[in-house]
């Protein structure tokens, strides 16, 4: 059985909750120098609004999965799931700084609701996403 790094994903994927940030706009770790782990980053990197596995990366970087948990996190200094929640939490913020609604932000993301999303976006950035909606100039970057 695979293990899931995305527990709270959107039950239902349809065309309202498509990525709408471009995958390419968050920056690649240089410093990899495993070349499964570089396959799995970008496995992650373009699916990042998906449910992934474990089992999933792991097949992808040609590893078993416990192999690949260590070495991903020797590599890039976190877990795939915490990449992972890493790479939406950014996304979040670009959409964020382009003015999108909190709700489809929560969505088009990858987290299960936008409870969740509040939740862990406050937990990463230290304050909530309508706060940084507010703070943030449209169209910011950085």
């Amino acid at each position: 059985m695979a293990t899931s790094l995305a527990l709270h994903t959107p039950p239902l994927a349809s065309s309202t909750y498509a990525p709408l940030a471009d995958a390419a706009s968050v920056p690649f770790p240089a410093d990899i120098s495993h070349p499964g782990v570089r396959r799995a980053l970008q496995h992650l990197h373009a699916r990042y609004a998906e449910r992934v596995t474990l089992g999933e990366l792991a097949a992808v970087a040609r590893l078993s999965p416990f192999y690949f948990a260590r070495l991903f996190r020797a590599q890039t200094g976190t877990t795939p799931g915490g990449y992972l929640r890493h790479l939406r939490i950014e996304h979040a913020k670009m959409l964020l700084r382009d003015g999108v609604p909190i709700s489809r932000v929560a969505f088009s993301t990858g987290f299960y609701d936008q409870s969740h999303f509040t939740r862990r976006f406050k937990e990463d950035v230290g304050v909530p996403p309508g706060r940084f909606a507010r703070v943030t100039p449209v169209g910011a970057t950085a």
